[in-house]
């Protein structure tokens, strides 16, 4: 798996950075604004795609050697949210309705920045694997736990593939782009804050990923 995740890493990296060679030359060489706009648009997306996957490889890493850092403040969790909804609205595939459930009050004493980082994983993967229906997003509170979740309508997960989605270099499919660490990543921060993550999913119906952390 890891020789199979070295081999998928250096084609991922590979792909944008060769959209960022060529059409950086090609932007120099067109002389229409709107296809000088196109070309830039292209180079963009792969700068993201790039510091994605290196920032991914780097979580792995600090994960594994227990490094990695909470700073954790008061976060107004209904504002959050909000938030990710504005964001999440301008990623939204063709013919897919994003919903954000109700939030009730509640402030919690967390990394903000971990606890988007793993929503907005999530979120990510329900784009990924939903072509059509619904994404919807939210929380709820159980006894002295928070349970976050982000569910889909989209193609599902096999049944041979939900014990180990979380396990480090497993994709939900050949066809998926990434390295397969999103969930890895997830799984690990909520981890560290104390939370257990999971997944509910019918083949061919669509799946609720959800992750629980302490209310204090």
């Amino acid at each position: 798996m890891k020789l199979a995740f070295f081999a998928n890493i250096n084609h991922e990296i590979r792909t944008p950075l060769n959209a960022i060679e060529g059409y950086s030359q090609l932007i120099v060489e067109e002389n229409d604004p709107e296809i000088r706009q196109q070309h830039y648009e292209i180079i963009h997306n792969s700068n993201d795609m790039l510091q994605r996957l290196l920032s991914e490889a780097l979580d792995v890493s600090k994960l594994e050697a227990n490094a990695m850092t909470f700073f954790n403040k008061p976060c107004d969790i209904p504002s959050l949210m909000n938030e990710l909804h504005g964001i999440f609205k301008l990623r939204m595939p063709e013919n897919v309705e994003l919903a954000l459930e109700d939030c009730p009050p509640l402030t919690l004493v967390i990394d903000r920045n971990r606890l988007t980082q793993v929503i907005t994983n999530l979120f990510n993967n329900a784009t990924k694997h939903t072509i059509k229906g619904r994404i919807s997003f939210g929380y709820d509170q159980n006894d002295d736990k928070i349970r976050f979740f982000v569910k889909d309508t989209g193609e599902g997960i096999p049944k041979d593939k939900i014990d180990v989605i979380f396990d480090q270099y497993v994709q939900l499919g050949s066809g998926t782009s990434g390295v397969g660490l999103g969930l890895t990543i997830c799984k690990g921060i909520v981890e560290q804050m104390g939370g257990t993550i999971g997944v509910d999913s019918i083949f061919g119906e669509g799946s609720t990923f959800w992750f629980t952390i302490p209310a204090q």
